[in-house]
């Protein structure tokens, strides 16, 4: 039985998820140190597993929720090298960084001689989201790190030549299917027309809204009665806000950040989820939406072709509306969304699943 730690300090969205669901995993076959942040916002639910496993530790760390708190507590070094302290003492097999977040980066640097496997979900920062700090923190990371984990087969090339790190030491895996919602997602296989279809995930530049609401415009001269769910948190732009007001009345916005309990609430009633992104690597939405038994029209950008197959979802060529116009009816017109939603639904839960991926993972950390 191996000893792995796993440290992520984030607080909230797709990561907090999948962490869970690989530490669920993982304690199946290995005893597990968990180092979270005291503010992610599902950490009843690590408690909940530890109460019947007691292959699983929970170290828990008093971070920050808000830029003031990050900069003055950032500041305590003592706080990062007593930390790495903490888990040397352990004597880990693996430590396993499911994102890498500020934090982590700085504990990172103190440890010794520590097998660390870190798993980077954009090599390139997208559009809008850059950050000076955050891509030197990830640097660093990386070059203490003996294996790396990227999430779709594409990306391995670009990393190697990013960070100019050994091919061979990086496994490719997929984003798993979400358990934490499938026994509810049966229900959200739909047979009935709903006439409704949605965007969710966090309102950035990069993931195309603007495309998506002038495609809408068009797809309603076609099919008047439909509806556009617009949920998520962040900044819409002027042309965006502009769009938003013209179609009011075909639309339902929800701007604001999402609970986890919420999430399944906003899939119940859609009959597909539109993903218009202008550039991506993976996307976590996809392997939700799969376990909300959903398909999904996606622009075909980064590597979204490994996660959308033709038997789940519609792929269209990305910043262009009439063809994600073309998309969104084609899906109607057939009546796709039904099959591919069922599709969908057996992906997340029978082949891209997170034990398959553990297992994947376990068996990499195994070679040379």
């Amino acid at each position: 039985m191996k000893k792995i730690g796993i440290l992520y300090l984030g607080r909230r969205g797709a990561a907090p998820v999948d962490t869970l669901e690989i530490t669920s995993e993982l304690i199946k076959e290995n005893t597990v140190y968990l180092f979270l942040s005291k503010r992610i916002e599902n950490l009843d639910k690590f408690f909940d597993l530890q109460k019947s496993n007691s292959n699983l530790k929970i170290n828990v760390m008093d971070t920050y929720s808000s830029k003031i708190g990050f900069m003055f507590k950032s500041l305590n070094l003592f706080r990062f090298l007593n930390s790495a302290h903490r888990i040397q003492k352990i004597q880990l097999d693996y430590l396993y960084i499911p994102m890498i977040t500020y934090w982590a980066a700085l504990i990172v640097a103190f440890l010794k001689e520590q097998k660390i496997v870190t798993a980077i979900h954009d090599p390139v920062m997208h559009t809008g989201e850059k950050d000076f700090l955050f891509e030197k923190l990830t640097y660093l990371t990386v070059k203490k790190s003996s294996k790396l984990v990227v999430f779709s087969e594409k990306f391995k090339k670009t990393v190697s030549e990013l960070y100019n790190f050994p091919y061979e030491k990086i496994c490719s895996l997929k984003l798993g299917g979400y358990s934490y919602y499938e026994s509810k997602a049966k229900n959200n296989i739909i047979e009935n027309e709903n006439n409704r279809i949605l965007f969710f995930g966090r309102i950035s530049k990069y993931k195309g809204l603007e495309i998506l609401l002038e495609a809408f415009k068009k797809v309603l001269i076609f099919k008047p009665d439909l509806k556009l769910k617009i949920v998520g948190n962040g900044s819409f732009s002027d042309r965006e806000e502009k769009l938003i007001y013209e179609l009011q009345n075909h639309l339902e916005v929800v701007n604001r950040w999402i609970k986890d309990d919420e999430v399944e609430s906003f899939f119940l009633d859609v009959d597909f989820i539109v993903l218009p992104y202008l550039e991506a690597t993976q996307s976590g939405v996809i392997m939700l939406s799969y376990a909300m038994g959903k398909a999904v029209v996606c622009t075909n950008v980064g590597a979204l072709d490994e996660q959308i197959l033709d038997t789940t979802g519609v792929l269209v060529s990305p910043n262009n509306s009439e063809d994600l116009c073309k998309g969104i009816l084609d899906m109607y017109n057939n009546r796709e969304y039904i099959q591919k939603g069922k599709n969908a639904f057996y992906f997340a839960t029978k082949e891209w699943t997170w034990q398959n991926q553990v297992k994947k993972l376990m068996q990499f950390l195994q070679e040379n």
